[in-house]
């Protein structure tokens, strides 16, 4: 260590052609070490893409593309791995192709004799040691070659500790802290009580035309989709829902942050019907702002909400399940008092677990046991 701090170089998408949840960590995490450097000096190595893809566009420019920006990233850390000696690298990682790119970058720490986390950022790990696919046998190597493994939820730590690794830990997550400081700036706003509030993109993959569906047949509620759109998907929604219900359905695209907290700080109920999650910051966000939460059991979702535990902060239902949203939905507009009472536990929980305080407490632990 050098001046008795801790050097960590920390690998990791920002915000550039993509944003994305990582991206968000990733401004959080180095923001918090800009005013928090006793004991850690943190440097960023942004994985930044620059080169657009897009949808439908031919898979050998996407290849080349990506092999090219990979090979840019690798020659560009080698310098920098030569130029100054690091502690730890911590690498984040949401997988797929991507791992051919972790292995190299955790092998040239090493021959530097850095210690490596690798931090993977997604929740289909479970999914894959079912499957036993390529991209299994790839995350083997890349766990094996790492000293030390950071997963976002339980269901992937237990599933690599039953593996037989023993270099897994669990790091959710934290609350960002400009969202605490929006929420202590709007406490006066007070709660719609049929407002119900939807954030990410407007995808079929999020779940949104099971939420229009389940929502269509509800009466007097106001229905509110905050996130990227495509013309195409906003008209059919629209269609969907406008020619099926008395309701109206606000579609209003992608907003700033602050916008979006004060929205969900005015909702009752946030709804989250993703196929697919990680550890989505909005649900992070939306307990912190006391709403009465449904969301679909997937990734890290059922254990942020506590949902088997004997103060819930949500409910989960099944993936496309229009039925269960439904019922969700009424079940806290119905009760109240009960509504009211999974906001309290959604804030006390997110205080006691996610605050960006104790999330980084666990990061330095595993940064440091690295060195031991």
């Amino acid at each position: 260590m050098i001046n008795n701090k801790l050097q960590v170089l920390l690998c990791s998408p920002t915000k550039g052609i993509i944003w994305c949840g990582i991206s968000r960590w990733t401004i959080y995490i180095t923001d918090y070490y800009k005013t928090n450097k006793d004991n850690i000096e943190l440097e960023l190595f942004p994985l930044t893409r620059k080169i657009k893809c897009y949808d439908g566009q031919n898979q050998i420019v996407r290849l080349l593309a990506g092999i090219y920006e990979y090979a840019m990233f690798l020659l560009k850390l080698k310098r920098v791995l030569t130029k100054k000696k690091y502690d730890v690298l911590h690498l984040v990682s949401s997988a797929s192709i991507s791992l051919l790119k972790d292995l190299i970058m955790l092998w040239m720490a090493s021959r530097k004799k850095t210690k490596t986390v690798i931090h993977f950022h997604f929740g289909r790990i479970p999914e894959l040691y079912v499957k036993r696919n390529w991209e299994q046998k790839l995350l083997h190597w890349v766990i094996s070659m790492a000293d030390k493994v950071a997963v976002i939820d339980k269901e992937s730590y237990d599933t690599l500790i039953q593996a037989g690794y023993t270099n897994v830990n669990y790091l959710p997550n934290p609350l960002a802290p400009v969202v605490s400081k929006i929420i202590g700036e709007n406490i006066d706003i007070q709660k719609n009580e049929n407002k119900i509030v939807y954030v990410g993109h407007v995808v079929p993959t999020k779940g949104v035309y099971e939420l229009v569906k389940a929502c269509r047949e509800i009466p007097n509620i106001n229905l509110k989709l905050i996130g990227a759109v495509d013309y195409s998907v906003k008209r059919d929604l629209y269609l969907e829902y406008e020619n099926n219900s008395k309701n109206k359905i606000e579609i209003v695209g992608e907003q700033e942050q602050e916008y979006i907290i004060k929205e969900m700080l005015s909702a009752r109920i946030f709804v989250l019907p993703s196929y697919f999650e990680g550890f989505p910051n909005v649900i992070i966000e939306s307990m912190a702002c006391g709403c009465s939460i449904i969301a679909t059991s997937v990734g890290a979702i059922p254990e942020m909400l506590g949902v088997n535990e004997e103060n819930p902060a949500g409910i989960c239902v099944r993936t496309k399940d229009i039925e269960a949203l439904r019922k969700g939905i009424l079940r806290f507009l119905d009760n109240r008092a009960l509504s009211e009472n999974y906001g309290f536990n959604a804030r006390k929980r997110v205080n006691e677990m996610y605050s960006i305080d104790i999330v980084c407490k666990k990061m330095e632990s595993i940064w440091k046991s690295t060195i031991k």
